[in-house]
């Protein structure tokens, strides 16, 4: 037999299988699973608390806040506990309200970020959603091990406060935060 004589299948071959493939499916509509759908508060505190925990209520402008800082971590595909650390931190330097009129010489916005430490301009940093891509940014190159690191050395690796363990004091109400919107409980 010649090569071209094997390499081509036979007329009968080729019927049967044309009759044997399966249709191609057609693509549903159907949204991929949720990755963060199961969250639970353990994953929200992987380490041990750090001293005593602070509380406040939140009003409905810091809850629409915390509710960008989580749409931020999953737009990026982090971990919820990066939000966890980044509303703790927003908790600690801005109580979670947007400063839009500069402090501590030019700090603006959730994270008191500034602009003259190049975070951005004052019009980004007060748009919450960009300060809270760009504290995350920030977090990921300066403590890729967040994961495994306590909250407040986190947080201090990325703000470089004069108070460090401070962040500390908001981690318990921010993973509670942080789970209440994940799981549809916070208030709207």
């Amino acid at each position: 037999a010649s090569a071209s004589a094997v390499a081509s299948p036979s007329p009968s071959a080729k019927a049967s299988a044309s009759s044997s493939a399966k249709p191609t499916p057609k693509p549903t509509n159907t949204a991929p699973p949720n990755p963060y759908a199961f969250t639970t508060l353990a994953q929200l505190e992987p380490t041990a608390l750090y001293g005593g925990q602070t509380t406040f209520v939140a009003s409905a402008v810091q809850w629409e806040n915390v509710r960008t800082i989580v749409k931020v971590a999953e737009d990026r595909k982090m971990p919820l506990y990066a939000a966890v650390i980044a509303t703790a931190t927003a908790m600690q330097e801005s109580q979670l309200i947007n400063l839009t009129t500069a402090t501590n010489a030019d700090s603006l916005g959730l994270f008191q970020q500034r602009p003259s430490q190049g975070w951005g301009t004052a019009s980004q940093l007060t748009d919450p959603y960009y300060a809270t891509n760009a504290f995350l940014a920030a977090l990921e190159v300066y403590a890729p091990h967040y994961m495994t690191m306590y909250l407040w050395e986190s947080a201090q690796a990325v703000q470089r406060s004069s108070y460090p363990t401070a962040y500390a004091q908001w981690e318990a109400q921010a993973a509670q935060m942080v789970l209440a919107i994940v799981n549809g409980t916070a208030p709207q």
